[in-house]
């Protein structure tokens, strides 16, 4: 692995500042294009609450959230004022709720011992994060700052696919430290780190440039689902089409290379959506897939089948035991609260690390903020996905419409990757998650026919 000395990456850091400062909106779309998207890892390291990477993509995120707050523009549910958002009225709920378990949190942390920065910082990253999408709904983008993202995200997904899976023939020797990858700082550069990235690389799953095969596999399903989307456009400039089958096929190859059981299930779903809207795309799809399996058949066997029938779903045990949920939920009705998990023994014990709980994000935010809360949250995400599925058949403009629908059905089925993992909260998973459905929302905005 190379590492980029600290001095330069402060300097990144810095320069993002000054771009952000004498740029302004014109520097929106590609800063989250590069940090959110093409380099989630990208950043330095902090050692608050726990030793984590702080990626680029966060310190963007709270520069926009301060030019959300000194502007005159607030999320709403009026469809006359301002930008519609179809969630704000439940996202009250929601934040009542999260209130809730954060006082739980530190009522039941006299009890288990959780710290208080524990505590707290599961309340940013489970329920703050959520702001993301009103900050990029209410940041003054432009219609054209729209068509850029749009225009340019299946170039990162090329590049991300491409590198992802240049990756796994040269190993970790490729990753950049600090650009490419990053990981618990204190690790570093130590034997520890080293085995953590091996691990993957023996096991022949590619990391790209999101430091997990999970959360790249979920990030794919995104990024193909959209691909797939514009390929139903008409009347596409022939290079345009082979730039878009070519990209197809790397991201699916690069997917393949993920290993990831939920990612390849999800894939799969996508592409039979999609061929009940067109059957012809199906001759597309399945060439492709049968292509990229019959190149890496002997890497996807290593992957695939060998974790299928070694594994299982053994590692998954909480997600598929409805019994376990089932008292659980019954024992917990309002949940532990954060900084707070639930043990299998049913029982209240404070959190270690930001992992330490479920191997499922939705069992792990149920956990902490109970059924209830949870229902709120499934409803919130309903809302929302209902709404970038609907309003894309009202939009007239090819480009957009096949972005609002692609990227619709990508992140609803990405959800499984969160069913099946607790990747919500690393590079790569919240952020790219909110700042998606804020593009949505803004296209939809900018060009539905009123």
């Amino acid at each position: 692995m190379t590492y980029i000395p600290s001095a330069v990456l402060i300097a990144i850091f810095i320069a993002i500042f000054i771009v952000f400062l004498f740029f302004g909106r014109k520097s929106y779309i590609p800063l989250l294009l590069i940090f959110i998207y093409l380099l989630p890892r990208a950043g330095i390291k902090m050692s608050w609450p726990w030793i984590l990477p702080l990626p680029f993509g966060y310190p963007i995120i709270i520069l926009l959230s301060l030019k959300w707050l000194s502007g005159k523009i607030y999320p709403t549910s009026d469809r006359t004022k301002g930008i519609y958002t179809p969630i704000a009225n439940i996202f009250k709920w929601f934040s009542f709720l999260c209130l809730y378990s954060l006082i739980t949190g530190f009522r039941n942390s006299i009890v288990t011992g959780t710290t208080a920065k524990s505590i707290i910082a599961e309340y940013i990253i489970y329920y703050i994060t959520f702001f993301t999408y009103f900050i990029i709904v209410n940041i003054n983008i432009r219609k054209e700052d729209i068509r850029l993202f749009v225009n340019s995200l299946p170039v990162v997904a090329f590049l991300v696919s491409l590198y992802g899976i240049f990756s796994i023939f040269t190993g970790p020797k490729t990753l950049i430290y600090g650009i490419t990858y990053n990981d618990s700082g204190i690790w570093g550069d130590s034997p520890l780190s080293i085995a953590f990235i091996s691990q993957f690389s023996i096991a022949k799953r590619t990391l790209a440039s999101y430091g997990d095969p999970n959360v790249l596999g979920g990030q794919l399903v995104v990024f193909i689902s959209i691909i797939v989307a514009f390929l139903f456009i008409k009347n596409l400039s022939h290079s345009k089409k082979m730039f878009l089958y070519l990209n197809l096929l790397i991201n699916i190859i690069c997917l393949y290379l993920t290993g990831s059981r939920s990612a390849l299930v999800s894939i799969l779903i996508v592409f039979i959506i999609f061929a009940f809207f067109r059957f012809n795309i199906l001759l597309i799809l399945v060439p492709l897939a049968i292509t990229g399996f019959i190149i890496f058949k002997d890497f996807i066997f290593n992957i695939y089948v060998h974790r299928l029938f070694t594994m299982g779903l053994i590692s998954k045990a909480c997600v598929f035991n409805p019994n376990f949920i089932f008292d659980l939920v019954m024992k917990f009705p309002f949940g532990v609260g954060f900084g707070n998990t639930v043990g299998n023994d049913i029982t209240v014990k404070p959190v270690i690390n930001l992992f330490f709980g479920f191997n499922s994000y939705h069992v792990h935010i149920l956990s902490r903020i109970g059924i209830f809360g949870y229902i709120v949250l499934l409803i919130l995400l309903v809302s929302l996905f209902r709404y970038f599925l609907i309003s894309a058949n009202y939009i007239k403009d090819e480009n957009i419409r096949a972005f609002v629908w692609g990227g619709g059905v990508g992140l609803i089925i990405q959800q499984l990757s969160y069913v099946a993992n607790n990747v919500y909260m690393l590079p790569g998973g919240a952020l790219n998650f909110w700042v998606m459905c804020g593009m949505l929302t803004l296209g939809i905005h900018f060009y539905k026919n009123r």
